[in-house]
């Protein structure tokens, strides 16, 4: 009788663990009523928010003055608008978008990069070459 009750509630634990996914799996399935929806372009998680906090340490380190956190602000905003707009179009392979993307990212660099005095992009560029040099330290290749 032990091996009976042993049996059954190994299958009352395998029926309740499978049919919550069977369950999820039937819902993502369109019917012939529903339209299918697309999934939109998926982006790195969670870089948003350490991406920030770098960028408010790089404006401290490179003594931004008022003006330029501001237009730093303005080019953030509308490469979100671009980023957000080139993910929504349908349009698109997930390879167009990330090209679209990569040269989006390219050219908000460069902008930003033009809102520097010279003095701040030698300081930047020093940066790069000091962040570069740890980075190759701790992953030694």
């Amino acid at each position: 009788m032990p091996t009976f009750n042993r049996r059954l509630s190994c299958a009352v634990i395998t029926a309740t663990m499978l049919f919550p996914v069977a369950g999820m799996a039937q819902q993502e399935q369109p019917g012939p009523n529903q339209p299918q929806v697309q999934q939109p372009y998926r982006h790195h998680k969670g870089r948003g928010k350490h991406h920030r906090r770098g960028m408010g340490k790089m404006a401290q380190r490179l003594n931004l003055n008022d003006q330029q956190k501001q237009q730093f602000q303005q080019i953030r905003q509308q490469s979100k608008q671009q980023a957000l707009a080139i993910r929504n179009d349908n349009s698109l392979t997930d390879a167009d978008k990330k090209q679209k993307l990569q040269a989006l990212h390219k050219q908000n660099r460069e902008q930003m990069v033009g809102v520097l005095t010279p003095e701040q992009k030698e300081q930047l560029k020093q940066m790069r070459e000091e962040r570069r040099k740890n980075r190759s330290e701790r992953n030694p290749a």
